[in-house]
């Protein structure tokens, strides 16, 4: 090569390669002989050339660094995934929870479960539509609050295990108290051990 000239006088050296060692002696600021003569010196001495391409062209970096990122990212699906398994199964146990209990409520319902407090077998209790007179039955108020947020008072719960207990019926009980029969129906469900 002449000192200065971009013409190859060494033949089979590949255009790519030829474009890339010119760079490389353009960016260290010396001509192509210059470049070339320190970069087979130092090759000879066993030491990579100052700005020498990667014999990759940098690819095994760059295949690196995505292989790093991928990496990554497996790990915050794989933690993610073990966290959604943690939640399908809390999900399936509180499943079967609910299938037993909607279970025991359907044959509560069509009458083939009636048992009483310590599981032996009674007949249901015939519900009464009035409302047993007891002197010592505590007086109102029994409920405070407005709308959904109405909770009963110490004397509407005296009063509502009183009447359960009489087995009067949730819809007469709901107006004696002031509250929806919903919320006489699921006590007297979980005081019977459901």
């Amino acid at each position: 090569m002449a000192g200065g000239s971009k013409i190859w006088t060494v033949r089979g050296i590949p255009a790519e390669l030829q474009s890339a060692v010119s760079a490389a002696a353009k960016s260290a600021r010396q001509t192509l002989g210059e470049w070339t003569a320190t970069a087979l010196n130092r090759a000879l001495a066993g030491e990579a050339p100052a700005g020498a391409p990667a014999a990759d062209g940098g690819r095994l970096d760059e295949v690196e660094t995505r292989l790093a990122q991928l990496e990554r990212r497996f790990d915050g699906i794989d933690n993610r995934a073990e966290g959604t398994q943690f939640r399908v199964d809390g999900l399936e146990h509180r499943t079967e929870g609910l299938e037993s209990r909607i279970a025991t409520l359907a044959r509560r319902l069509d009458g083939s479960d009636t048992r009483g407090p310590r599981g032996t077998a009674t007949p249901p209790p015939a519900a009464r539509t009035t409302l047993p007179d007891d002197d010592d039955a505590p007086q109102g108020p029994f409920t405070r609050g407005i709308g959904s947020r109405k909770r009963l008072t110490t004397a509407g719960e005296e009063e509502l295990q009183r009447l359960l207990a009489a087995g009067v019926d949730d819809a007469a009980i709901a107006a004696r108290l002031g509250i929806h029969k919903r919320i006489v129906w699921a006590r007297r469900l979980t005081d019977s051990g459901d």
